[in-house]
This record gives C-alpha cells, sequence and structure tokens, in this order.
C-alpha cells in the first residue's frame, strides 16, 4: 500500500473527480495502486451529485456496467411479467440493457417456472404398474 505522500496516491483523488463514471479498476490501472484504495477513496471522499444518481460505470474495456447488476434484472424480470410476448429487443431498448441480457433473464424466469410444475405432487402411481 502507498503512503499518503506518493504521486500514486495524490493522483487519485483528482482522477476521481474528473471521470466519476471511471470504474475502481480502471483509475486503479492508471493510477498505478490498487483498486481496493480506489474504492475506499471512493467511498471517503465527497460524491458528486451526478456521478451518485448515475447507475452505470466505465470500465477498464470501455463498456458500461451496472453499478447494481441484481437490481437491473429484477427491472427486466419485472418487464417481462408485464409484457411476456414483448420482444428482447423491445425490452432492452426501454431499460438500457442489452438483447442477450434479457434472453439470460427470460430464460431463468422459464427454468424456475420449469421447476416450480414438476415440484408440485403428482398422483400416486398404482403399485406394479411402470
Amino acid at each position: 500500500m502507498f503512503a499518503h505522500d506518493t504521486p500514486h496516491y495524490s493522483v487519485i483523488p483528482c482522477t476521481l473527480a474528473d471521470q466519476p463514471l471511471w470504474s475502481d479498476r480502471r483509475i486503479a490501472h492508471v493510477c498505478g495502486v490498487s483498486p481496493k484504495l480506489v474504492a475506499r477513496l471512493r467511498c471517503d471522499g465527497p460524491v458528486a451529485p451526478a456521478a451518485a444518481a448515475r447507475e452505470k460505470r466505465v470500465g477498464r474495456d470501455g463498456r458500461a456496467r451496472p453499478l447494481k447488476p441484481g437490481a437491473i434484472r429484477g427491472d427486466i424480470a419485472k418487464a417481462i411479467r408485464e409484457s411476456p410476448c414483448a420482444s428482447l429487443r423491445m425490452i432492452a431498448a426501454e431499460l438500457g440493457v442489452s438483447p442477450e441480457t434479457v434472453r439470460s433473464v427470460r430464460s431463468e424466469l422459464a427454468l424456475c417456472r420449469g421447476l416450480a410444475a414438476r415440484a408440485t405432487p403428482r398422483r400416486a402411481r398404482p403399485a406394479g404398474r411402470h
């Protein structure tokens, strides 16, 4: 871990202020520190209101990823339940996610429904018959 007076440490708050949507790993890579240090400074430092309202951060590869993926998947499941005949692209465009994410959630819901249907008790078969 770096001491507070090293050049690496002093660059982190400036980078957080300039690029609030960057992920902790991306900032750590640019500044030459650990992602854990960046995360700790992000939590301890002042949060820009615009950045706090955002739900995504941009990773080292340039792709935007949600801060709370579980919440997004919950929203997708809700949209699928409300309009089951809607296309993957329509739901994806409405929620700002990829169609593949919608497909994944739809498959999980179908799997859960299938498992629930199998869990219901069946009538017992007469002995000796198969």
